[in-house]
C-alpha cells in the first residue's frame, strides 16, 4: 500500500505585535477592537452597546466596578468606556476604578491598561480636569451622539473595519468570542447586473 503524503507542518502564527502595526486593508479578518462597557445604567449601557457594536466593535458589559476588574483579570480589553457615575452597588465610583486600572497596568511585566473613555452627564472644566488626573485619555458627555463617538475613536487610534469586512456578532458577558458572518455564501456582496 502506497504511503499517503504527509500534510505541510501549519505556519507559525506571526507575531502579534507586528500584525498590530500593519495597516489594515478591506477583507482583512483580523480579531477586532475588544470594548468593556462599565455603567449601573442598563438602558445607557445597551444604547452604546449598539453603537459601538455597528462600529464593529467588540463589546462586553459590567454593571458595577467589581465585575469590570474581575472580568479584566481574565480578558484583556482594548479600551473601557467608564460611567463616572456607577451607582451604589459599586465598591468604586468611575473616577477611581480608572485610576485603579492605571495603576495597576504600571506594575512590572503587567499587561498594558486598557485605553479609557470617562463618559459622565456633566462636562465642566472641573470635571474634565478630574477625569484627567484619574488618567482617563478621552471624556465623553451623555448621550453620546455618533460624531463625537467617532472623533474619540479616532483619536485613540482605533481600527474601525474598513468597507468590505465582514460584520462581526457580538457575544454576551463572559464570552469574547465573536463570529463572521458571511454577506452572501462567497463571502462577498453580490454584482450588479447591467442591462442591456
Amino acid at each position: 500500500v502506497p504511503e499517503m503524503e504527509q500534510p505541510p507542518p501549519p505556519r507559525p502564527p506571526a507575531d502579534k505585535a507586528a500584525r498590530r502595526s500593519m495597516p489594515r486593508r478591506a477583507g482583512d479578518l483580523s480579531a477586532p477592537t475588544s470594548v468593556l462597557l462599565v455603567g449601573s445604567s442598563e438602558v445607557a449601557l445597551h444604547a452604546l452597546e449598539r453603537q459601538l457594536q455597528a462600529l464593529g466593535l467588540r463589546t462586553e458589559i459590567a454593571p458595577s466596578s467589581q465585575r469590570a476588574l474581575e472580568l479584566m483579570a481574565l480578558q484583556k480589553y482594548d479600551l473601557a468606556f467608564v460611567d463616572v457615575d456607577l451607582g451604589p452597588h459599586s465598591e468604586l465610583d468611575g473616577l477611581a476604578l480608572c485610576q485603579h486600572l492605571k495603576r495597576q497596568h504600571h506594575q512590572p511585566a503587567a499587561a498594558r491598561a486598557p485605553r479609557v473613555v470617562m463618559v459622565a452627564a456633566q462636562a465642566s472644566a472641573t470635571d474634565r480636569v478630574r477625569g484627567s488626573f484619574a488618567g482617563c485619555d478621552a471624556y465623553l458627555v451623555k448621550p453620546l451622539d455618533d460624531d463625537a463617538l467617532r472623533r474619540a475613536l479616532r483619536q485613540l487610534d482605533v481600527r474601525l473595519p474598513m468597507p468590505g469586512d465582514a460584520p462581526y456578532v457580538n457575544s454576551r458577558p463572559g464570552n469574547l468570542h465573536s463570529q463572521l458572518q458571511a454577506l452572501d455564501p462567497l463571502g462577498a456582496a453580490p454584482t450588479p447586473t447591467r442591462r442591456r
